[in-house]
């Protein structure tokens, strides 16, 4: 079922929403976790990531480059309409 949804929710985006999409749901938050797993304390650490996740976190630690936060921690100011809609 969970499949399905994802299929339908691809179909129903261009190419270029789904890469954005992807880079803010996927590929930033394995930046961002992978970054504090990094920066963690210990020897040993255990982080409980979901499934989708785990590969491109595994990757970004592997790569050892340094992962800037700014941009990703960055929150931008909601547009007016979303303001609205919001309250």
């Amino acid at each position: 079922m969970i499949q399905h949804i994802k299929d339908k929710v691809i179909i129903s985006l261009n190419s270029q929403e789904y890469i954005r999409l992807k880079e803010v749901l996927i590929d930033e938050r394995d930046s961002y976790l992978a970054k504090k797993i990094k920066e963690s304390d210990g020897e040993k650490v255990v982080a409980v990531v979901g499934a989708g996740h785990l590969n491109g976190i595994i990757k970004k630690i592997k790569e050892d480059e340094d992962i800037e936060l700014s941009s990703i921690e960055f929150i931008p100011e909601a547009p007016h309409i979303a303001k609205i809609i919001l309250c």
